[in-house]
């Protein structure tokens, strides 16, 4: 295959690329991925702080069972003792002796009761902390499902016509010599995707439109890669 000649069938080829490249950045620029990466973020940060407030909840729940056992238990002691001091038969020795372990008891209770006391109050703020996080995040999840689907559809179409233009592509370069082919992909590395550009009105780079001279042009055509001299793309003759 003459290179010269195969140039023009690069046009074809770009415009492929260049429909391929829109695609890609099309299914990696859909808006609601912006939506669905802060909704993803959002709701990882409600999990987490809904896991600690369960966590902390039921640690409080523990907390509250083991001193209302402790209570009942001291309650229990107290009124045995009570039963003793005043049951009669006991010395005033030992009537005083039970007096201060009723009182002593007493104390306990009490300082139990206040524990009690502060474990339902972290209770009670608790409890509608992790309500609220819960709606939140089924909130969150409902909207991040929304968002999936959006998006799985919106690349469904996306992969169907890029997997349409990727076959035509691996049709079209089956016919263009690699001496061409390999020099257009690598200038589209480099030149934003377009490698290749025609020739417009005998003298005009049609990828950067400069005008070259009557001495460019007709040494542009002796080229087997002709290429502009003021961009350096290809030309396709």
């Amino acid at each position: 295959m003459n290179p010269l000649a195969s140039t023009a069938d690069l046009l074809d080829l770009q415009e492929l690329d260049l429909r391929i490249d829109q695609l890609l950045d099309e299914r990696a620029s859909l808006p609601e991925l912006e939506s669905y990466r802060s909704t993803h973020a959002s709701l990882a940060e409600a999990t987490t702080r809904q896991d600690a407030l369960t966590e902390q909840l039921q640690m409080a729940n523990r907390e509250l069972d083991k001193t209302e056992g402790e209570a009942q238990i001291l309650r229990a002691k107290l009124e045995s003792v009570q039963v003793q001091m005043y049951s009669g038969g006991a010395s005033a020795k030992e009537v005083q002796h039970l007096g201060m372990e009723v009182d002593q008891i007493k104390g306990q209770i009490a300082t139990i009761e206040d524990a009690e006391l502060e474990v339902m109050e972290r209770i009670e703020e608790l409890e509608p902390e992790l309500e609220a996080v819960t709606s939140r995040a089924a909130e969150l999840t409902e909207e991040k499902d929304r968002l999936e689907a959006i998006i799985k559809e919106a690349w469904k179409g996306i992969d169907a016509e890029l997997a349409r233009k990727e076959a035509r592509k691996a049709e079209e370069v089956k016919g263009i010599d690699p001496v061409v082919l390999d020099p257009y992909e690598k200038l589209r590395e480099s030149k934003g995707g377009r490698a290749v550009g025609p020739l417009e009105d005998g003298n005009v780079c049609g990828s950067c439109h400069v005008a070259m001279s009557t001495a460019e042009a007709h040494a542009l055509r002796k080229e087997g890669l002709p290429r502009c001299p003021h961009c350096g793309r290809l030309i396709a003759l």
